[in-house]
């Protein structure tokens, strides 16, 4: 229980001292989360239906290196035909922990 109470403290420690910079994953990464209804990146959420905003919110964050997570292979065709312009670099996690670079054509 104290263990799990220090855990905690210790969490919201470092969220506070992080507060207002973007989490990159490995110091290169931003993470975007696939999600039922849309898609998570840091604390935003888009919709499905708003793919545009997504290249927008992306920019944001000046980060060119984008991780997806929660995603199936399936999921990326329809991104891919509305990102492909957007001069960003997608990445995956293979399951073997590997991190590879997706290519659209």
């Amino acid at each position: 229980m104290v263990r799990a109470g220090i855990i905690v403290c210790l969490g919201v420690l470092l969220s506070f001292a992080s507060w207002g910079q973007p989490q990159l994953f490995q110091n290169r990464y931003l993470e975007l989360f696939f999600e039922p209804d849309g898609y998570r990146v840091m604390d935003t959420f888009v919709s499905k239906d708003e793919v545009e905003k997504l290249t927008t919110t992306l920019a944001q964050f000046e980060c060119r290196e984008i991780l997806l997570r929660n995603v199936r292979m399936r999921d990326i065709r329809p991104l891919a035909m509305q990102l492909k312009q957007s001069n960003l670099n997608f990445y995956f996690v293979t399951r073997h922990h590997e991190i590879k670079q997706i290519q659209f054509y």
